[in-house]
């Protein structure tokens, strides 16, 4: 008997998955293909498009070939993706420059040139504090940098939205990426006039905007011939990974926070209604969820920092291993060495572009294992800065769960807890992300009437032997430790102290002499 599937293409910032999850919600097959973005010293971050047509090509087809071996059938594929990436396309759909990834900074002068005024009037409108991570920044510094490029665009889109249209012939987007971009109206969910003209963006060269959860098109003959993925199947966009990372969370309801920390880390809940913080900290937007929004706080870089040190301290090893043992073996404050992780800049709450990554009292007393325990402990100090802040926002906090790759070392995890000072629900499955887009496409297709019902049954398969085990949960759970609590109490203090003694602008302004 064939086994109806959805295909999930989920694009990250360093790999592409294609998971194939059947109607049951089992995981039938798993396909990774890595690649590298590639950062300059000039702050470009960019990536050959071609890298992301050849990685859905190839997964789409081993995926194909699975389903003949096995008797399986794609019933259709759902699309999740990183966001906030900009690509030219002409008006044949021919890229016509590298994708300038979400990680570019070339257009942090344009941002940090603005009146407070201009930040305050954009964010009333689309919900963010312009910042070089955006797509519209990136869009006008085509205008300014690339003009033969820019003008020769017939679009402008993401890499979610190329995706797309391989598949389907189509260029749309979804609301959940085109709340990212510094153009939309959040609370109208159309593009806004108004900030079309602030950018000095063309109108035309956006694509038109659809719900996410919603079919953007159907697979073409030229796919199909392609990938052997049959030619009519259904394509579903399911919302950007954020977004889907914390329905496939199970975070629901207003009071529940979900955190997912992969190159960077995000601390969302779902809201009823745009929220609008009025110091700009937080980024309010367009949730998985249909009819719903999420509010967002974010650091730059996370899971980045932990690999930076990886490759600084232990070479080109693959292996998280030595390095997770390391940290251990340095006690909590690692000795008083301290690392501020702003090596992209500083996200919420202070958003500076220019701040720099630092460790600071280093002394002969200090290890590679302190080192190792300090960039971690950084990096969940600024975790617990963003949860912090989102707290101020919603109800009484029912529950805070953790999702992505940091969460497979359990020091993250108790240091997540200590910091935010909650319990936190960490997701047993990696693929969080994967099963958001699944309930996503499922409760899209009518397949499941709800994504509660959706989610309970992704969780069942998720989660080990639930019929030896009916105590088995999706989650394990790591409380606070009050003694390591205390310690961070001491240390945020510190890191504060020198965040206030750091004049970013003057130091770059020096350094840029210097170099």
């Amino acid at each position: 008997m064939t086994q109806e599937c959805t295909l999930i293409i989920d694009t990250g910032t360093s790999s592409m998955r294609g998971l194939l999850i059947s109607h049951t919600g089992r995981l039938l097959f798993r396909h990774q293909l890595p690649y590298f973005m590639n950062v300059t010293d000039g702050d470009a971050a960019e990536q050959d498009s071609s890298c992301y047509r050849d990685c859905l090509i190839r997964i789409c087809r081993t995926v194909s070939c699975c389903c003949r071996e096995n008797g399986y059938r794609i019933a259709a594929l759902s699309f999740t993706s990183q966001r906030s990436s900009v690509l030219a396309l002409d008006k044949s759909g021919e890229p016509l420059h590298p994708v300038l990834m979400w990680y570019d900074k070339r257009s942090a002068n344009i941002c940090d040139n603005m009146t407070d005024n201009e930040r305050r009037e954009v964010y009333g409108i689309c919900g963010l504090r312009p910042t070089p991570v955006l797509s519209a920044p990136k869009m006008l510094w085509l205008k300014l940098y690339r003009p033969q490029i820019y003008h020769a665009a017939d679009k402008l889109v993401g890499i979610h939205d190329y995706l797309l249209y391989l598949c389907t012939g189509r260029l749309v987007t979804d609301a959940s990426f085109a709340g990212r971009t510094c153009l939309l109206d959040l609370t109208a969910g159309i593009w806004s006039p108004r900030l079309l003209e602030f950018w000095g963006i063309d109108a035309g060269k956006l694509c038109p905007v659809i719900p996410p959860g919603s079919i953007a098109g159907h697979v073409t003959p030229d796919f199909a011939q392609l990938t052997e993925i049959p030619s009519g199947t259904p394509v579903l966009s399911a919302g950007g990974d954020q977004q889907c990372s914390l329905l496939g969370q199970s975070v629901l309801q207003s009071g529940d926070i979900g955190i997912t920390s992969g190159t960077a880390s995000y601390v969302a809940m779902q809201t009823e209604s745009p929220i609008f913080d009025a110091k700009m900290r937080l980024n309010p937007g367009i949730a998985a969820l249909p009819g719903k929004y999420v509010l967002e706080a974010s650091n730059m870089s996370s899971g980045s920092v932990y690999r930076w040190v990886r490759q600084v301290f232990y070479g080109d090893s693959d292996s998280y291993e030595l390095q997770n043992q390391e940290a251990l073996l340095s006690p909590p404050g690692a000795h008083g060495l301290i690392m501020l992780p702003d090596l992209a800049g500083k996200g919420c709450p202070q958003w500076d572009n220019l701040a720099k990554g630092s460790f600071y009292n280093i002394g002969f007393q200090h290890t590679r294992p302190d080192f190792c325990r300090a960039s971690l402990e950084g990096i969940c100090a600024e975790i617990a800065e963003c949860f912090q802040v989102l707290a101020e926002y919603g109800p009484r906090i029912q529950s805070v769960s953790s999702a992505g790759g940091l969460t497979r070392f359990s020091l993250f995890n108790q240091l997540t807890a200590s910091m935010t000072g909650y319990p936190i629900s960490v997701c047993k499955s990696a693929e969080t992300t994967a099963a958001g887009a699944w309930v996503s496409a499922v409760t899209a297709l009518k397949i499941y009437a709800g994504p509660e019902t959706a989610l309970a049954s992704i969780h069942r398969q998720f989660t080990a032997d639930t019929e030896k085990d009916p105590e088995s949960t999706p989650f394990t759970i790591c409380t606070p430790d009050s003694e390591l609590a205390y310690i961070y109490r001491q240390q945020s203090k510190i890191r504060d102290c020198l965040r206030s003694c750091i004049d970013n602008r003057k130091l770059a302004k020096l350094f840029s002499r210097l170099l």
